[in-house]
């Protein structure tokens, strides 16, 4: 399968993306789908590949391919561990890709997305980006933010746990609220 090849991608509410087989090479998941089975890509026929991500999220995440993937000169993808420090140029070309105001994905649907995808780089891109926006926020803002209820469980849900789990005492399930 040639690199000048193109893959069509498609979005779980059915919209196709194409993105050349060289930039897939980034995304683990796809690459390896794509070795794996040898989909002969060269006819039109095939049918795209179905990815469980928005059509507002994968344009952002091929785009971040296309710009740091593999071949064409294009700089390399950032790797992610701990000795790896990303460049505030980096953190601007993703943070100005995820902020674009055309169908606005959220910040948590591109870890999703890349998460899915195995594309490191921008995972921890995406990651950082959500880390940036935490400091200076006290705890209630953090609840509204991250959207968690000051109550994790329903009345229901607890009592659920007590048929199941009837050696809990209810002092151990006031615990965990």
């Amino acid at each position: 399968m040639d690199d000048d090849t193109i893959v069509r991608l498609q979005s779980e509410d059915g919209h196709v993306f194409e993105i050349k087989r060289v930039h897939c090479k980034c995304m683990k998941t796809i690459d390896n789908l794509l070795e794996d089975i040898g989909m002969d890509l060269e006819d039109n026929k095939t049918p795209p590949i179905p990815v469980p991500i928005a059509a507002s999220v994968l344009p952002v995440v091929i785009r971040y391919a296309e710009m740091f993937g593999p071949g064409d000169g294009q700089r390399a993808i950032p790797k992610a561990s701990n000795e790896v420090y990303f460049t505030a140029e980096d953190r601007r070309i993703f943070d100005g890709l995820a902020d674009a105001p055309d169908k606005h994905p959220s910040k948590f649907d591109l870890v999703i997305a890349t998460n899915y995808l195995d594309f490191e780089g921008a995972l921890w891109l995406s990651l950082k980006s959500i880390a940036n926006l935490i400091p200076g926020k006290n705890v209630d803002e953090l609840k509204a933010f991250f959207n968690v209820s000051t109550d994790p469980f329903t009345e229901e849900e607890k009592s659920r746990a007590k048929q199941l789990f009837p050696f809990l005492l209810d002092e151990d399930l006031a615990a965990i609220s």
